[in-house]
């Protein structure tokens, strides 16, 4: 599995990075959480110790580390999302009215800074110069 970065962390990505991964975050919390249950489902489906020196009776136990660690890494992953669910939240509350429509405009639904100042009733100088301000505001936060 690769490993993720902590958005949480100011300075670890630029803000198209960030959203960029917090896009697809239902998609894959979803997917994560589904393969959390198969590897919960193959743990409960490990046999007990069979004794009595019967070949192969200790194969499924050789296992389980490895999914303990699969699970591990998993809840890992939930948390990551998790968090830059927050981090958004929180850098969504820091922007006023006018940056945070441009700001889902711009990040989430992949419009021009034509299309939101035709939107917004403005210039593309203006969406240009608000873009500019929500990006020093992600590089300065704290």
């Amino acid at each position: 599995m690769r490993e993720w970065k902590d958005y949480s962390v100011p300075g670890a990505c630029s803000l198209e990075e960030f959203t960029r991964f917090v896009r697809f975050n239902k998609v894959r919390l979803r997917r994560l959480e589904e393969e959390l249950s198969e590897v919960r489902r193959l743990m409960i489906a490990i046999p007990g110790p069979v004794y009595g020196g019967i070949p192969g009776s200790h194969e499924w136990h050789d296992k389980m580390p490895g999914l303990m660690d699969r699970e591990m890494k998993i809840q890992n992953m939930i948390k990551a999302v998790e968090e830059s669910e927050k981090v958004l939240a929180a850098f969504k509350d820091s922007l006023t009215e006018r940056e945070s429509s441009v700001f889902v405009l711009y990040y989430f639904r992949d419009k021009t800074q034509d299309d939101i100042s035709f939107e917004l009733c403005t210039s593309q100088q203006y969406i240009s110069q608000v873009i500019n301000k929500i990006n020093k505001k992600w590089e300065d936060r704290t």
